[in-house]
């Protein structure tokens, strides 16, 4: 499984970008969403292409699964 991360950058002038690493779908925007409102107003988003990927969801049985093979 593939570590989630945020990356924040803030600038000199004041002005931040942040990029979420390894989340998949539209999940990346909650995960966010605190954080925008504290470091200020959104003025640009841009999505990347893991936004248009569907999360995938293992259960505990296919990962036991997974181990048997």
């Amino acid at each position: 499984m593939r570590e989630e991360k945020i990356r924040i950058i803030i600038m000199p002038d004041g002005s931040s970008t942040m990029e979420v690493l390894g989340v998949k779908g539209k999940r990346c925007l909650k995960i966010t969403e605190e954080l925008e409102g504290e470091l200020g107003n959104v003025t640009k988003r841009k999505a990347k292409s893991e936004m248009q990927e569907k999360e995938a969801i293992v259960t505990a049985r296919n990962q036991q699964n997974l181990h048997r093979r």
